[in-house]
């Protein structure tokens, strides 16, 4: 964890966590040898700090089709009307979080929220 994290204590009670830049660099070489993912989005970035801090991880809202199973149009973020990004390989990362949820991993909830 020290060499993915560093922080630094604000008003003496809330520590922020910075990602280390050589992580980052690493993590993006490790995805783009895994799958054709040569430009890893924010998510899968923040998902491979969390598997390797946390004891179990739970992924909500990755879905990289323009529809859901239920036929609604989805938006790139939740936050804005987008509807997708062609810097990003969604359907490539999306079975990279398949596999990992296959193998016990993660848990990958892509059931609608209630």
């Amino acid at each position: 964890m020290k060499n993915a994290l560093f922080g630094c204590k604000l008003a003496r009670r809330h520590l922020v966590l910075f990602g280390h830049s050589r992580f980052a660099e690493r993590a993006s070489s490790f995805w783009a040898k895994v799958g054709d993912n040569k430009n890893i989005s924010a998510g899968l970035y923040v998902l491979t700090l969390a598997i390797s801090v946390c004891e179990e991880t739970h992924l909500y809202g990755f879905w990289p089709f323009n529809l859901s199973p239920e036929g609604a149009p989805v938006r790139y973020h939740y936050y804005d009307r987008r509807r997708s990004s062609s810097s990003h390989n969604f359907t490539a990362e999306f079975a990279i979080l398949s596999e990992l949820h296959a193998r016990g991993i993660i848990k990958l909830h892509t059931e609608r929220c209630a």
